[in-house]
């Protein structure tokens, strides 16, 4: 079957839409958000240790449970090194 113009119109929208966001991506990889400041570490160990649970519910459920355990992985690894 052949193709129709809507389609090929779509498919060109949407590489050129795939290459500005790549681009994008890659201008700003290593930018810092505006306005913004870095939690010191221990900052961030005292409220893991303090209210962890509550915390790992809120970055689940905005973020995702994948970044839920990332952010669990890398406080444990943390606190490991901060005992050392």
């Amino acid at each position: 079957m052949e193709e129709s113009r809507f389609e090929r119109v779509l498919a060109k929208m949407m590489t050129r839409v795939e290459r500005v966001s790549s681009k994008i991506s890659a201008d700003f990889k290593n930018v810092k958000p505006f306005d913004t400041e870095i939690v010191p570490m221990d900052e961030q160990l005292y409220d893991y240790e303090t209210r962890g649970y509550e915390l790992y519910q809120q970055i689940a459920r905005e973020q995702g449970i994948d970044a839920a355990e990332e952010w669990m992985n890398k406080m444990e690894e943390a606190k490991k090194r901060r005992k050392l």
